[in-house]
């Protein structure tokens, strides 16, 4: 059962985002109760990721240490399960696999993550992450921006 934020819930500003990440934490928790420690992967989404697909996910792709990777999580808040599982989400609307997503794909990404905004909190959001005007948004500011909403 997963909470899904309750439409009048403070909805002012594009800061709500410790809804969904909460909800996220909250599912995480409850996988790792569920599965102990078979690191058989049928259940992937159930424990934190192997090696190895942290290093299919992140350090093919962005060549950088296991122990690099770490230390991003740590500098943004996060744990490494709950990065990896944001990304694949952000891979998934990463169509063109360029590492990067725009405004539309954005959108997708923050709903299937339990983020309901308005087409203008959307825009501030892009414009907010799309810090260098590319008008794309790269993975590590992304979770950067979806973290830091307090």
């Amino acid at each position: 059962a997963t909470l899904m934020p309750t439409p009048d819930a403070g909805r002012a500003t594009a800061t709500e985002g410790e809804l969904g990440y909460d909800d996220m934490i909250e599912k995480a928790k409850e996988n790792e109760d569920e599965s102990l420690g078979s690191d058989d992967s049928d259940l992937d989404d159930d424990v934190g990721p192997t090696d190895e697909e942290i290093n299919e996910i992140f350090l093919k792709r962005y060549k950088m240490s296991k122990e690099e990777l770490q230390g991003m999580a740590d500098k943004m808040g996060i744990q490494l399960n709950n990065l990896c599982y944001l990304k694949q989400e952000f891979d998934a609307y990463d169509e063109d696999r360029s590492g990067y997503i725009d405004v539309k794909e954005l959108k997708g990404l923050l709903e299937k993550l339990g983020e309901e905004l308005s087409d203008e909190e959307l825009d501030q959001a892009f414009r907010e992450l799309d810090s260098d005007n590319s008008g794309e948004i790269e993975f590590f500011e992304f979770v950067e921006w979806f973290t830091s909403e307090d």
